[in-house]
């Protein structure tokens, strides 16, 4: 909303300064160059000084003096703003280079002329830099295998206004809603007790006003992995046997344990007698190499 269209006293002769910022409010796209208009009116001619001064929520931009037209700036903004300035017409804007997020704040132009100190001597407006959001990243956290729970995360780096974020599903080219076991919260796709249905192509849409961008990913739930039978069989065999015997035990647990223990030591015995024979043929061997050493 322009200024103008505020109720304003209206001022039919200039007696006193007036310091005026067309607008409350600008938006611009992060990495412009923009302008930010500021004018004033005194009831002075041809004052002999004119002291312009832009400040960022306390941050001095510049002070710039016209007599002898000389303007400080401040280190941050020292390379990456300027005063357009015509004492004549009453004009002083702000330009700035390349803005960003770091500059959304709100910039006041203060004007002072020494024998012209009272009236509205400054005015105030905000700066709002929108950018559109950055390519989001798809990530599968937890496993996905049968039964267990996983997310699916999407997360933009840059996006202002922030971006909300929409997951969709396809399968074999067929759009699909998502699982009845599952949560969408901002860009969180949870999935519950997952199995071969929730495979699919996941597909996430970053949004703001200016734009959208979306990643996707591709899910594939397979059955748990299974442990070969070998390794299965090793691991039973190295099987602390003294870890099966606990004070806090039940009777009925220690009798399983115990009945376990029993089977598990027979089928040692029996892996050793299947092993015997090549532990013959081995020592036959060795024996037959030290004879033939001279």
């Amino acid at each position: 909303m322009r200024k103008g269209e505020k109720q304003t006293a209206l001022v039919t002769e200039i007696s006193c300064i007036t310091v005026n910022i067309p607008q409350d409010k600008y938006e611009f796209y992060r990495g412009d160059n923009i302008t930010l208009p500021c004018s004033f009116k005194s009831r002075l001619s041809n004052p002999p000084l004119v002291i312009i001064t832009w400040v960022a929520e306390g941050i001095v931009i510049l002070t710039h003096y016209s007599n002898p037209g000389r303007a400080d700036f401040s280190n941050e903004y020292e390379r990456r703003s300027k005063l357009d300035v015509d004492i004549a017409t009453g004009k002083a804007d702000l330009k700035l280079f390349s803005i960003g997020p770091n500059d959304e704040r709100s910039y006041m132009c203060r004007v002072q002329i020494p024998g012209d100190d009272v009236g509205a001597m400054s005015d105030v407006a905000a700066l709002k830099v929108i950018s559109p959001p950055s390519p989001p990243v798809c990530k599968i956290e937890g496993k996905a295998e049968y039964g267990q729970n996983i997310t699916l995360t999407c997360r933009s780096e840059v996006g202002n206004p922030p971006p909300i974020y929409k997951w969709s599903r396809d399968v074999r080219n067929m759009p699909r809603i998502h699982p009845p076991r599952s949560t969408v919260r901002g860009g969180v796709l949870s999935l519950y007790d997952i199995s071969k249905d929730s495979s699919g192509f996941y597909i996430c849409t970053s949004i703001n006003k200016i734009r959208s961008a979306s990643c996707n990913l591709t899910l594939t739930v397979l059955p748990p992995k299974v442990l070969r039978p070998e390794v299965l069989l090793q691991n039973w065999l190295n099987l602390p046997w003294s870890g099966f015997s606990s004070p806090a035990q039940t009777s009925s647990t220690q009798n399983e344990l115990q009945s376990l223990e029993k089977e598990l030591r027979n089928l040692r015995r029996t892996v050793n007698k299947l092993l015997a024979p090549l532990n013959q043929i081995a020592a036959s061997l060795e024996r037959q190499a030290e004879a033939n050493v001279p």
